[in-house]
């Protein structure tokens, strides 16, 4: 079993292990909610494969590639 930390719009989910973050999800249960897991938890031979794509959220908010 997780911990649970909430703040107004997000419960956050730790590792009552190691206490890092597994994932998140919107405290607000709707079928557009946001939910998203801490890939870095996730053994490197599932994830390197996977594309990333920098975004630039501080000024332009668009994607950089």
């Amino acid at each position: 079993r997780q911990m649970c930390i909430r703040d107004r719009t997000i419960e956050f989910y730790h590792c009552r292990h190691c206490g890092c973050v597994t994932h998140y999800e919107s405290t607000e249960k709707q079928q557009d909610s946001r939910f998203a897991v801490n890939a870095r938890m996730l053994p490197s031979e599932l994830t390197h494969a996977v594309p990333v794509r920098q975004f630039d959220g501080a000024d332009s908010w668009t994607y950089l590639d």
